[in-house]
């Protein structure tokens, strides 16, 4: 997960981790996005798009290239009324979007329905 606001990612993950998820790992530097993923190969990204440090769009882009995106399932974090973010980010090759502030009831199903097409399935976040 790449949550540029400490608290916000820190929420998110105790949401994940509540619902037993546990193998979750937490960036607010979306810079750091690549370098995680060469060395614990995630099977679902929450991207926050708007980064004061990295364009959410970019850090896509960047892990299109060694990837598929049946490996990698992305989850845009959005802020309130972005359409034009949303269809950027859909077009980039997210497969949903959360809007800020998040709602957990409505995340959380997203959050299962992206883990449960990954090759892998649920289990394994």
């Amino acid at each position: 997960m790449a949550i540029e606001y400490p608290v916000e990612a820190l929420a998110v993950e105790s949401l994940l981790r509540s619902e037993s998820y546990h193998d979750v790992r937490v960036t607010t530097d979306l810079r750091e996005i690549a370098p995680m993923y060469l060395r614990w190969p995630f099977h679902l990204l929450i991207l926050d798009m708007h980064s004061k440090l990295m364009n959410g769009t970019t850090v896509m882009q960047n892990l299109t290239q060694p990837i598929s995106s049946s490996e990698l399932k992305v989850l845009a974090l959005l802020n309130p009324g972005a359409e034009q973010e949303r269809l950027a980010a859909l077009a980039a090759g997210a497969i949903d979007t959360l809007s800020r502030p998040l709602n957990h009831e409505s995340a959380l199903p997203r959050i299962r329905n992206a883990l449960a097409t990954s090759p892998v399935g649920i289990s394994s976040f």
